[in-house]
């Protein structure tokens, strides 16, 4: 079985015509706590982290806690059915849906810098 792999890149989009439409898919990611979240838990990763790893962390920045399984569970879904494929439409990472692991882009530094 291949590997599903979608990618983004960070302030610069090649999807995107005008830099207008960059900068509205760029508002539309960081209007989103959990998806802020998300961005400043992977700017701490240099590799790839599991999307498991990835809800505990997020769970932990967004309630200052390690939450219940019933919680990470839903941030898990949320973050596997809407906020990864945004980011990813972002370029800002990489989703391997047939391994289950959540692949940064190379550049952290880009990411860290839109924080």
């Amino acid at each position: 079985m291949e590997s599903q792999t979608t990618s983004i890149a960070a302030a610069r989009p090649p999807q995107f015509e005008t830099s207008e439409q960059s900068r509205d898919a760029l508002c539309r990611v960081f209007a989103n706590a959990r998806r802020r979240a998300t961005l400043r838990v992977l700017a701490t990763h240099d590799d790839a982290i599991e999307i498991d790893a990835l809800a505990e962390a997020v769970v932990g920045e967004e309630f200052e806690d390690e939450g219940d399984d019933e919680r990470t569970d839903r941030v898990l879904v949320s973050l596997y059915h809407n906020h990864l494929p945004m980011l990813a439409d972002c370029d800002l990472l990489e989703v391997d849906r047939r391994g289950e692991r959540v692949f940064v882009h190379p550049n952290t530094a880009d990411i860290a810098a839109l924080l």
